[in-house]
């Protein structure tokens, strides 16, 4: 039985929106919104050659390119682990309920996935939904905390996390 809430179903909806990937690095036509809940699109394409952009990232399939500053992402929860292993930060989004960080990684997802479910905070848990079931193609870690539901989400050549609060 799912124990996940309204608001983090919706949560994986809108990151799913927001995060606009898909598989192969293919872009959807149309963001994936049916609660009717993103009020912008991101549909920037992103260049290797953005100035900032460390060359890891160029991989990446990301979408947008706001920054690269962990810091835009106000809702990650102050003992959230920091990024596994090699990992670098490609990304972040801030503003609005939803805040993401877009990574790099060498790890594969399971990997990733492992990574966050061993070091989830106390009072933080987390399910594995497939790529067919959050209907995206990729899979996810999805769960909840203390007032902040969570998605560690693949992407192409790495994976993003994605925050809002329960409530927004």
């Amino acid at each position: 039985m799912r124990r996940r809430s309204a608001a983090s179903a919706a949560v994986v909806l809108a990151v799913i929106a927001l995060v606009g990937c898909s598989p192969e690095g293919s872009r959807p036509e149309e963001p994936v919104d049916p609660a009717g809940i993103v009020e912008e699109e991101f549909d920037t394409h992103v260049d290797a050659d953005v100035e900032g952009m460390p060359p890891e990232c160029a991989v990446v399939a990301v979408g947008w390119y706001p920054g690269i500053d962990i810091s835009n992402v106000e809702n990650l929860p102050a003992d959230w682990p920091p990024a596994p292993r090699d990992s670098v930060l490609c990304a972040t989004r801030g503003g609005g309920s939803i805040h993401t960080a877009a990574y790099a990684s060498p790890l594969s997802i399971d990997e990733v996935f492992a990574f966050y479910e061993a070091a989830l905070p106390a009072g933080f848990t987390a399910e594995h939904v497939s790529g067919e079931e959050n209907g995206t193609g990729y899979g996810s870690l999805e769960g909840n905390g203390p007032g902040i539901a969570f998605q560690v989400r693949e992407n192409d050549g790495g994976f993003t996390l994605a925050f809002a609060v329960e409530g927004s």
